[in-house]
């Protein structure tokens, strides 16, 4: 088929006049609000190679934009994510920095979208990753400094949906790793039933999967706790990241997310690449402002063994936000 010379690509985008202004104060506001807090700026790559590109994505591998290198043959990418660059920046040129790493990044990355989604092939992301510290302290200050952000980009009205990847995970080791995509996905549609279904299926310990069906339907908000800590007592590594879980909330309190949050025990999200907290940032029925969490494997699969947490605003979502927010106001 062939397209006539003013056609773009569909999925992408032209900014034009007040909401190229727009993005452009959101992304300042941002980045000036995360230099206050002792972020550093980081500016990566647009071209990757496939290899390097593929290491953060996993299973999504497949959506990253692809072609030879016409002089090597090797196959180049289009960047598809921000946070493996800065990791991998921490493990090498920055290695012998002293920790930790506060470093924060705006631009664009690029991923084919799936049919049927809504997606674009161009995402506009700010973010921030503090690397080289383990304690909830850490990710603790992701939620200030997220929260800092939104008030100086004038989103007001916001909630976060948190998780934590330790639970679900401790309980999945001792199930058959065969059954282990199918009960995954079978949690992320919340389908009850279905969690059951396979769990039996795969032979999985009956005290394991009433755990696990328990958990995959328990959301709410702090008082949630208490019941996740009764249904996993008994299974030592996920008690273990309930109580990682109620010392970040705790550190977290005074910067008021509790008064905007959901627990999600079910939350499956970025599986086998998160390793603790997970965090998803929401206005209204809007798809998700943002996404973040613990990754302490991610630094180390570039050479040097660091734990991190950090998180992405998708600023074109943003920018929906505050218009939305404005014309409500009007």
């Amino acid at each position: 088929m062939k397209l006539h010379i003013t056609a773009i690509p569909q999925g992408t985008r032209t900014f034009l006049f007040e909401e190229a202004e727009l993005k452009r104060r959101i992304e300042l506001e941002i980045f000036s609000k995360l230099k206050e807090r002792g972020f550093q700026e980081i500016v990566t790559p647009l071209l990757e190679y496939y290899d390097s590109a593929a290491v953060a994505l996993g299973e999504g591998a497949g959506r990253i934009i692809r072609f030879a290198e016409e002089e090597t043959g090797m196959t180049m990418a289009l960047r598809p994510d921000i946070t493996s660059q800065v990791a991998r920046s921490a493990a090498t040129h920055l290695g012998k920095m002293p920790l930790p790493l506060k470093l924060c990044y705006s631009g664009p990355v690029f991923r084919r979208a799936r049919k049927g989604k809504g997606e674009q092939y161009v995402l506009n992301q700010s973010g921030m990753e503090l690397i080289g510290l383990s304690g909830p302290e850490a990710d603790a200050e992701i939620v200030a400094s997220i929260m800092a952000s939104m008030s100086a980009v004038g989103i007001g009205s916001y909630t976060f949906s948190v998780g934590h990847a330790g639970i679900m995970g401790s309980l999945l080791k001792k199930t058959d790793s065969s059954a282990e995509d199918r009960i995954k996905t079978a949690i992320a549609k919340k389908d009850k039933s279905a969690v059951a279904h396979e769990l039996e299926k795969c032979g999985a310990p009956k005290g394991v999967s009433e755990k696990v069906i328990a958990l995959s339907a328990l959301c709410g908000g702090v008082a949630a706790l208490k019941e996740a800590e009764g249904i996993c007592k008994g299974d030592d590594g996920a008690v273990a990241a309930v109580e990682n879980l109620k010392a970040f909330l705790k550190l977290a309190e005074p910067s008021g997310i509790v008064d905007r949050l959901t627990l999600d025990f079910g939350e499956m999200r970025g599986w086998g690449y998160y390793t603790g907290i997970i965090m998803e940032l929401f206005s209204g029925s809007m798809p998700a402002l943002g996404a973040g969490g613990r990754y302490d494997n991610l630094v180390g699969r570039f050479g040097k063994n660091l734990p991190a947490v950090g998180f992405a605003f998708d600023v074109d979502r943003l920018m929906e936000a505050v218009m939305r927010e404005t014309a409500a106001k009007k």
